[in-house]
């Protein structure tokens, strides 16, 4: 299943809140945030995160699937 046969099925975005500077040794911990759909996850991580945050994305679909930066990037390329 790819990311475009889910892209109107509810999808959840998880993220690492990593601060501007980082430090060794500190723990950065996660967010989530819940969508109506995989466009729209992509969107906000695309468009809403912080570039030193994008890069820990990852986006859980309602029917299992599971993507990583790399396939959310190329989604959104195809959504422009």
């Amino acid at each position: 299943m790819t990311i475009d046969d889910e892209s109107d099925v509810q999808a959840t975005a998880f993220w690492i809140v990593v601060p501007d500077r980082i430090r060794n040794g500190d723990y950065y911990p996660g967010d989530m945030r819940v969508f109506e759909t995989v466009r729209n996850a992509v969107r906000f991580v695309m468009e809403k995160l912080p570039a030193h945050q994008r890069g820990t994305a990852e986006i859980e679909t309602a029917h299992g699937g599971f993507y990583r930066i790399d396939e959310i990037v190329s989604a959104y390329r195809q959504l422009r």
